[in-house]
């Protein structure tokens, strides 16, 4: 009866071993499609060059198939303006009786 037990047991692992194989294997293939399709949907990654290049083109096309209707006139291009923001004072120094700390050293020596 030993014998018996020990066959049955080495087939009992034989199984558990093809099964985990097999599910193991079925993973690796969702794997491999799921990074397949996503590395088809994300593509390249694009320069700054070729996204101002691309709305060029689409700015042309919008403007030649509806009239000039762009903001900064027939060229095509369009002015861009940004709001600066006021120089703040930089917290990061530390500065006692005239005396200017930059880093966490020189500012312990500062206090004492």
């Amino acid at each position: 009866m030993c014998q018996e037990e020990k066959e049955k047991k080495k087939s009992d692992q034989l199984e558990r071993k093809k099964e985990s194989q097999r599910l193991a294997d079925e993973e690796l293939a969702s794997i491999k499609s799921s990074a397949a399709a996503g590395a088809a949907a994300a593509g390249r990654k694009l320069t700054r060059a070729e996204i101002d290049a691309h709305l060029m083109t689409a700015a042309a096309a919008e403007g030649g198939a509806g009239g000039s209707s762009g903001i900064g006139g027939s060229s095509g291009i369009d002015a861009v303006t940004v709001d600066e923001l006021p120089i703040e004072e930089n917290v990061n120094r530390l500065t006692v009786d005239g005396l200017e700390a930059r880093s966490v050293d020189e500012a312990i020596k500062l206090l004492r």
